[in-house]
């Protein structure tokens, strides 16, 4: 090999070594989110109530004063839970959040015929969790919120 070639070749090896993909994280605790749609810490003025398995909550005014409104509930390790959010004449967003706030799962629509969100996750730790929901374009709205446990029966 030329010696003006041989740098360049030493040099190669080591660039690979640095482009190498960091290992995956236990997937029990990787969010299904990507960071773009992370969300930050709650302000307390946020957090507008909290919301129990098999309950519906209405009349929640959302504007822009506030990026967020959430509710706070207590969820097991193991519970397969469900929340719907929907929004009358807007676009509703979701994100289910654990006790530090970080993003377990987020959805915008929850189906291509519909603008109301809804997401799905078997929580895997005990404790407070939040829904945070907001109006996907910070427009004025109001919300429902559905909270439920997969599987569980309905209260009567």
């Amino acid at each position: 090999m030329p010696k003006r070639f041989l740098p360049l070749a030493l040099a190669l090896p080591l660039a690979v070594v640095a482009c190498a993909a960091e290992p995956a994280a236990d997937d029990a605790e990787t969010p299904e989110v990507t960071s773009s749609d992370e969300l930050r810490q709650l302000a307390a003025a946020e957090i507008v109530g909290s919301i129990a398995y098999g309950e519906t909550k209405s009349g929640i005014a959302y504007d822009e004063s506030l990026t967020y409104r959430a509710l706070s509930f207590q969820g097991n390790a193991g519970d397969q839970i469900i929340v719907d959010v929907a929004a009358d004449h807007a676009d509703a967003r979701v994100w289910l959040l654990d006790n530090t706030f970080r993003t377990l799962v987020s959805n915008d629509d929850a189906s291509p015929s519909t603008r109301d969100a809804r997401v799905m996750r078997k929580l895997t730790k005990t404790g407070t969790h939040y829904i945070a929901f907001r109006e996907k374009n910070y427009e004025d709205g109001t919300f429902t919120v559905s909270l439920a446990r997969a599987g569980a029966t309905p209260p009567p």
